[in-house]
């Protein structure tokens, strides 16, 4: 999402020179209270004791997601809850083909991994035992009969995949505004004090209505509008 923002910014002040990684959040975190880096991303609040300045862009949204031999339209948060304690081993048990059910599992400390713990399996961990993968989970889940698992939203709009509801609710951005679909979390951005006078001066181009196009075809809402 921000790759896009940056990209337009980049338009309007040709001088502006970004950075984006792809470290998790607690890495970002680290290297920000190091000087490595101005501005950290994290899916997930920091600490208080980390003593940053929090800039909450934007709601995003996750979607769990189906290989599309499965062809259940939606799951209930039980269901998704027994999937991953490895209680349901088989689509037939919930209305489903006679497939077995593979699990392509995210990282242990992928932030992700902790929203979906926190937000769907109610701050269990996950149990079963599934396919670990770093990356392409999406793609995986595309070519695996069988197959689950979650990404961003925007992650499984771009793939050939099933989105399915979570106790009838498909992740959108209305159903978040309403309230009705629970997984999501705020991206954050953060500072040392008030950041950079760059930063001061992106802050709100980031915020700006010309963006809200980029957030949307990412699958995120901007926190003015929660």
């Amino acid at each position: 999402m921000l790759q896009g923002v940056n990209s337009d910014y980049q338009k309007l002040c040709p001088g502006m020179a970004f950075s984006l990684s792809g470290s998790s959040s607690r890495y970002a975190l680290n290297s920000l209270q190091q000087n490595h880096i101005d501005v950290a991303t994290s899916d997930l609040s920091a600490r208080p004791t980390r003593t940053l300045t929090d800039h909450p862009i934007a709601a995003m949204l996750y979607a769990i997601i189906l290989s599309p031999d499965v062809r259940i339209s939606g799951l209930s948060s039980a269901s998704i809850q027994n999937i991953y304690e490895g209680r349901l081993t088989n689509w037939s048990e919930i209305g489903g083909p006679d497939e077995r059910i593979t699990v392509m599992q995210r990282p242990g400390n992928d932030t992700v991994t902790a929203i979906f713990r926190a937000f769907v399996l109610n701050g269990e961990s996950e149990h079963v035992k599934g396919i670990k993968l770093k990356q392409g989970w999406a793609q995986a889940v595309a070519q695996t009969q069988g197959a689950i698992s979650y990404v961003t939203l925007a992650e499984a709009q771009s793939a050939r995949v099933d989105i399915v509801g979570i106790d009838g609710v498909l992740p959108a951005i209305q159903t978040l505004l309403e309230g009705t679909y629970p997984f999501w979390s705020i991206e954050h951005l953060y500072t040392q004090g008030d950041g950079s006078a760059q930063f001061q001066a992106y802050l709100p181009f980031l915020a700006s209505k010309q963006e809200t196009t980029i957030f949307a075809q990412n699958g995120a809402v901007p926190v003015k509008m929660l």
